[in-house]
């Protein structure tokens, strides 16, 4: 199965080595993690886990992001362990039965999202329906929406410039969504 993969990000990844990319991934990660920190303690007993698992968390939101970006598509592997992790970070901070409830209320996500996608001919793709179903596990069911809108207003954003392209040169075009909602998703982490 032959996947699109963006030409310009392409030749940009293929001049660069996969360790220089994984490095990058993680100096990210470890950049951007302690701000979560600053704005909200953490008991003492939780803080191994929730460390370990946000920083996975943040991690595949970036990889994911980079996926979509060069293939156009984001592979259900990524939204398993993004499922995976806001389970495991749900039960550690608030319990079992709460776990539950939030696998609930993704479900509930996907759904609404799905009717969303379909009625709008597929605007938006599947991988980004299950990538924010998973991420509501940890945000919850409010703020995937608050997500969602922030990656709208942020596609918009970056869709202006391309408005002042020449008619022939605007059709077609497609922009992967899953970064601007992986910044949507860790804005509301944060």
């Amino acid at each position: 199965m032959m996947h699109y993969v963006n030409p310009f990000l392409q030749k940009t990844l293929s001049s660069h080595s996969s360790f220089d990319f994984t490095r990058f991934i993680i100096y990210t990660s470890v950049l951007l993690y302690p701000l979560m920190y600053y704005f909200e303690s953490i008991p003492l007993r939780h803080f191994l886990a929730v460390n370990v698992f946000t920083c996975f968390y943040i991690i595949l939101l970036c990889i994911i992001s980079a996926e979509d970006l060069i293939s156009m598509t984001i592979p259900d592997i990524f939204n398993i362990l993004l499922l995976i992790c806001g389970i495991l970070l749900r039960i550690n901070s608030a319990g079992l039965e709460d776990a539950a409830c939030a696998i609930l209320r993704a479900a509930s996500v996907f759904i609404i999202f799905y009717i969303l996608s379909v009625l709008t001919k597929h605007g938006i793709g599947g991988g980004d329906i299950k990538m924010l179903s998973a991420a509501s596990v940890i945000t919850g069911t409010h703020a995937a929406f608050y997500a969602f809108f922030t990656a709208v207003f942020l596609a918009a954003a970056a869709c202006l410039p391309v408005l002042f392209l020449p008619k022939e040169k605007r059709t077609g075009r497609k922009i992967p969504f899953g970064p601007f909602l992986a910044i949507g998703i860790f804005m509301q982490l944060v």
